[in-house]
């Protein structure tokens, strides 16, 4: 072991009857394994016969909460919550004593009273030459450090303790008053390094998984070192986040070693670079659009500022971030958030390379098309273009990765159709699909909609020619919704005599509401003259809400924008309004009319003048 030699000094250090007079300084950087070091230190004394008390200073603000700790740790029981509590009611009643053996010799010591904040540990701990003293976590303290190892001092130079200092020692440095400090207190400093076996062998026993990651052992290795930060902290944090993770899914999947030892390398590499600070979890969005950079570059010989996609690859010899093997949304779910969807998860990885077979879908298997033999990847071609040509692909994403493979194939010399011959495949392909019913539906369109879809990046995306068609697909969706206007806008209607307050907030914009329309021109394909009549319909004291959308669907700009083409509708209404008022003069029903008119469809075209300028 590294750090054998180091055990060796110290153990001989804390055993020998002769008081040093200078304290022992473990140092090395946060995660680096001091505190498990000195662990296995605090057991051998115990098994040799010495004592050791150990304390861990983070957060302690004053020597009596220090003074607190010693005591606490000699004597739990004493210090437990019950016997505090005891302490604090009985006082200044209870004159009893208690008999305590301070340095664990068997012999009394003296008394003291049960008020156990009055102690004075300097005191307490006369006489108890046998005693080592572990400070862990000096750099964590909030004491001033001049006063700090002042404090400490007095145990190695005047109680003739032997005391050990666990600490960053880059962070003590800082303090411009260490150094001349450090050469008062300090006799020798060791610098801990990682062991990682040791660790290993502890961390896998707490993950509850040891047989899972014995069988991924090199690779943990691998990468723990590839990452150069030497933290075993991030180590172990990483093991356990991914055991919750390994746990929940299912067998098939975690019966694929090479898919797992996939999914374990690509958590851990992000684990690391995100708790080291070198990236965010949603830095995952843009790592496959590097890629297309990073290759690039790699062709031009490139040496300007890398991106984060080049500082990866380089790193980890085995990482490609075009083959995340899952989407980067569930990527940042699981590592931002904590959040499982196991639903998105498993289907994303039945779509690696590692679980495809004869069943999964033929354009599936020819996404992964690096895995095959010339011959089978001939026949995939051939038969995955006939259908291709055939249109049979109608959902959006599978004619994009259909569409984005046959460029890439044309480019490479591997497909004997020409880009523009696969690009008007592609549009018939979505013609299909639009004629078959399948774009009338809104759907939410994402910032990284052209990107991948069910964990596989579009090859070719970068193109414009693949641009062209995502640029088409939008506008024959935006048509097909559109084609569905009028029948949307008798469902309105029917909405609007029978709830009249439903039909408002599915107009305007609402996170308590089904707010389906709120940016959606929907009336300009309803005929003013038969929303007049619905209108009519509606009992009186209804009408505030019918006509709620008015005041409030043109306030936001963002959206009004999308709305204006209803401002001539809304005018053929105010008209056809002005004429029912008129008839109805004198009467509840046209002083109603009125009133809406004048508080709800007036502001909606002061709104809409706002916005158009």
């Amino acid at each position: 072991m590294a750090n054998s030699h180091i055990h060796e000094f110290v153990l001989e250090y804390c055993l020998s009857p002769t008081p040093p007079q200078y304290a022992v300084l473990l140092k090395g950087p946060w995660g680096a394994g001091k505190t498990w070091f000195t662990e296995k230190l605090i057991e051998d004394i115990v098994e040799k016969g010495g004592h050791a008390l150990y304390v861990s200073l983070y957060g302690l603000n004053s020597f009596s909460a220090i003074e607190y700790e010693f005591y606490r740790k000699l004597h739990p029981v004493l210090s437990s919550k019950g016997m505090e509590i005891a302490g604090k009611v009985l006082k200044g009643a209870l004159k009893a004593t208690l008999k305590v053996d301070l340095n664990m010799d068997g012999k009394d010591d003296g008394s003291f009273n049960i008020s156990i904040p009055e102690l004075s540990l300097p005191e307490y701990l006369k006489n108890t030459s046998d005693l080592v003293l572990i400070f862990d976590d000096v750099e964590r303290c909030s004491i001033k450090l001049p006063d700090l190892l002042g404090y400490i001092n007095h145990f190695t130079e005047h109680q003739g303790y032997k005391v050990i200092l666990v600490a960053n020692e880059i962070e003590l440095e800082k303090d411009e008053k260490y150094k001349n400090i450090k050469e008062k207190l300090i006799g020798k400093i060791f610098e801990i390094t990682p062991q990682l076996d040791e660790a290993l062998d502890k961390l896998l026993h707490e993950t509850g998984a040891e047989e899972f990651y014995e069988a991924h052992r090199n690779l943990i290795k691998e990468t723990y070192t590839q990452s150069t930060y030497k933290n075993l902290r991030h180590l172990r944090q990483a093991l356990l986040d991914f055991t919750r993770l390994e746990l929940r899914l299912p067998e098939d999947v975690t019966q694929s070693h090479d898919l797992m030892a996939h999914l374990l390398r690509i958590f851990l590499i992000f684990t690391f670079e995100i708790r080291h600070g070198e990236m965010k979890a949603s830095d995952i969005r843009n790592l496959r659009r590097g890629w297309i950079s990073h290759a690039m570059a790699q062709r031009r010989s490139d040496e300007g500022e890398k991106t984060l996609t080049s500082n990866l690859t380089e790193k980890y010899q085995t990482f490609h971030s075009y083959d995340l093997l899952l989407e980067s949304d569930v990527w940042i779910d699981i590592l931002d958030k904590g959040i499982i969807n196991l639903d998105a998860i498993n289907a994303q990885l039945n779509n690696s390379k590692y679980l495809i077979s004869k069943s999964s879908p033929s354009w599936v298997r020819l996404w992964n098309f690096r895995s095959h033999t010339d011959q089978e990847f001939e026949e995939l071609v051939a038969e995955v273009w006939t259908q291709f040509e055939e249109r049979q692909f109608t959902a959006l994403h599978e004619i994009k990765h259909v569409c984005g493979m046959m460029m890439f194939f044309s480019v490479r010399g591997l497909l004997k159709k020409s880009v523009i011959e696969i690009l008007d495949t592609a549009k018939a392909c979505v013609d299909q699909a639009r004629k078959n019913g399948c774009l009338s539906q809104r759907r939410v369109v994402g910032h990284r909609d052209d990107e991948s879809a069910l964990g596989m990046g579009y090859i070719f995306r970068e193109r414009d020619e693949f641009r062209n068609l995502c640029d088409y697909i939008r506008q024959q969706e935006n048509e097909a919704y559109t084609d569905t206007f009028p029948l949307i806008g008798v469902e309105l209607m029917g909405l609007l005599k029978s709830d009249p307050s439903a039909f408002s907030q599915k107009l305007i914009h609402s996170n308590y509401s089904n707010v389906a329309y709120y940016d959606v021109p929907i009336l300009s394909s309803i005929d003013p003259g038969t929303f007049v009549d619905a209108l009519l319909t509606v009992r009186a004291d209804d009408l505030y809400d019918a006509c709620m959308f008015f005041r409030e669907r043109y306030t936001i700009g963002t959206y009004a924008k999308l709305l204006t083409t209803e401002h001539e509708w809304i005018m053929a209404v105010k008209e056809s309004l002005d004429n029912e008022i008129i008839s109805r003069a004198g009467t509840l029903r046209g002083h109603c009319l009125k009133e809406v008119l004048e508080g709800s469809i007036n502001k909606a075209l002061e709104d809409l003048a706002v916005v158009c300028g």
